[in-house]
């Protein structure tokens, strides 16, 4: 079977390196990361396989059925492409974290943004806490999208601190939400219940 070998770096930690996507079948790919992540980035392998494995994948496979979306091939592999697609319609990239806390860079947001909307798709982006009870997660979409819909008063909704290039997401921020984050491309910080009102969604 064939193979693709690509240059990129990593939308998270930035580190440069070759990725390699082997195809095993029509439906089947393996992908070999042989860049060095830095300790924290959540594509490196400082986590046990297995672990990684039922962790991202649950949360992964969640956010897929909420939103309606495909899973994308190799999605961990390239900027922008995202963990789920809708075509022409919405793509998610999703994120899960044992911490309290989870740091957004303004590149990653920046990049879902750019390789969606130069689809015609919608950028969503998703953590979940993993070790809250009951299970936290919050949902970033942009405020161009949010603003028709518009229940929450934009100009009244708390705003999100901001460090250099980054904003720092808490399990705790569910209790302020929506939020608006001020990046290059402003995002409003929401739940998934709020999704759904806002967005006239079924639960």
């Amino acid at each position: 079977m064939s193979s693709v070998v690509k240059k990129v770096a990593c939308p998270e930690c930035g580190k440069f390196g070759k990725v390699i996507i082997k195809m095993l079948g029509p439906d089947r790919y393996e992908v070999i990361d042989k860049r060095f992540h830095t300790a924290t980035c959540s594509k490196g392998y400082s986590k046990p396989k297995h672990f990684r494995k039922s962790s991202w994948g649950k949360s992964e496979k969640k956010s897929h059925k909420f939103f309606g979306v495909s899973p994308t091939a190799a999605s961990g592999a390239c900027n922008g492409d995202g963990d789920g697609r809708s075509i022409h319609d919405m793509r998610v990239e999703v994120k899960t974290t044992q911490k309290s806390s989870y740091r957004l860079t303004f590149s990653l947001w920046e990049g879902l943004c750019k390789g969606a909307l130069s689809s015609s798709e919608e950028p969503v982006f998703q953590v979940y806490f993993s070790e809250t009870f009951p299970r936290v997660n919050i949902i970033l979409v942009r405020h161009e999208y949010y603003y028709p819909h518009n229940l929450y008063d934009w100009d009244t909704l708390p705003t999100a601190k901001l460090n250099g290039k980054s904003v720092t997401l808490h399990d705790y921020d569910v209790a302020r939400l929506p939020m608006k984050i001020p990046m290059n491309t402003p995002a409003v910080a929401m739940t998934q219940e709020q999704f759904n009102e806002t967005f006239n969604r079924d639960v």
